[in-house]
């Protein structure tokens, strides 16, 4: 509990001084701000966010860029900015605190999401746009092939056998490396922690034999991976929502409608080819965001 204290004091901090005389971010009372995140796609759905808004109300929209998570959470519960890219799994264990059980169905973890974070912080979970990013742990598809590994049960044997790699975060939430591996059974010869950015080259290069990645990462296309079965559901699901302060709503129904469009609307292989448009640098956020309307006639 202290250091969560600490840490929220600290993001407080921060959200006070990247937003200080901004006015809550907009030069009017009719500015919506959305929290941008560091990664690809939330910076993409944020932007649509961004753009529908705009195109559908009379509101005007700014869009932050770069902000971790937690700095952009803290900015949308201060009322900095209005309108958070989230995600429901991590709405509940990293900011309401909450364990989910293997096996805890996703009906059930978007109402304790949505009721949760009503309660806790007055902002409102609009319905996902249809898309999860979970959690997934990939090995190479030769290795699957030769060895019949299509579970994480499967891949228990070998793990005596293997490194497993995977960003710093991964091996300090609960539902992350620890829990995983004592669930599975899993008993790895070592483990290797990097930068989210380095995973990647990192196993091209050998440097671990399995390793996490999220199921809607651009990366995974063009690779030989297989991302193994959760046969026993220890990851929780990630749909990806907007999370709206509930008196920026109360204010502006008009943005429940804007965003109504989005609901159900995406499949894990359709945000993957925008995130890749974007990590490879063939358009922009702002233009990825545009096609991804325009191609899912969200303006109509």
């Amino acid at each position: 509990m202290k250091k969560r204290i600490i840490l929220l004091a600290l993001a407080f901090v921060l959200v006070a001084t990247l937003f200080t005389g901004c006015g809550g971010g907009g030069g009017n009372d009719r500015t919506i701000v959305i929290a941008g995140k560091t990664s690809s796609e939330p910076q993409i759905m944020g932007e649509v966010f961004a753009q529908l808004i705009e195109h559908k109300t009379d509101l005007t929209v700014e869009h932050t860029m770069d902000l971790a998570s937690r700095i952009a959470f803290e900015a949308t519960v201060q009322g900095e900015t209005h309108i958070y890219p989230g995600y429901t799994g991590s709405l509940l264990i990293n900011y309401l605190e909450q364990e989910i059980d293997p096996g805890t169905t996703a009906e059930e973890i978007i109402r304790r999401a949505e009721a949760g974070i009503l309660e806790q912080f007055d902002l409102v979970l609009l319905p996902h746009v249809g898309f999860q990013n979970n959690f997934g742990i990939a090995i190479s598809g030769e290795f699957a092939r030769a060895n019949g590994i299509v579970t994480l049960s499967d891949l228990a044997p070998f793990t005596p056998e293997l490194v497993f790699g995977g960003e710093h975060e991964f091996f300090d939430r609960p539902d992350g490396f620890y829990g995983m591996a004592e669930l599975y059974g899993f008993n790895f010869a070592g483990t290797q922690m990097m930068a989210v950015g380095l995973k990647y080259q990192s196993f091209d290069q050998g440097v671990m034999d399995v390793f996490v990645v999220y199921t809607t990462d651009s990366h995974i296309l063009g690779r030989d991976l297989v991302i193994l079965e959760d046969d026993r559901s220890f990851f929780p699901i990630y749909y990806f929502h907007p999370v709206v302060r509930r008196d920026t709503l109360e204010q502006f129904p008009e943005i429940r409608e804007a965003l109504s469009v989005l609901s159900g609307v995406l499949t894990e292989e359709d945000i993957i080819l925008y995130n890749r448009m974007v990590d490879e640098g063939e358009l922009n956020v702002s233009a990825a965001a545009a096609l991804l309307i325009e191609d899912f006639g969200l303006l109509n």
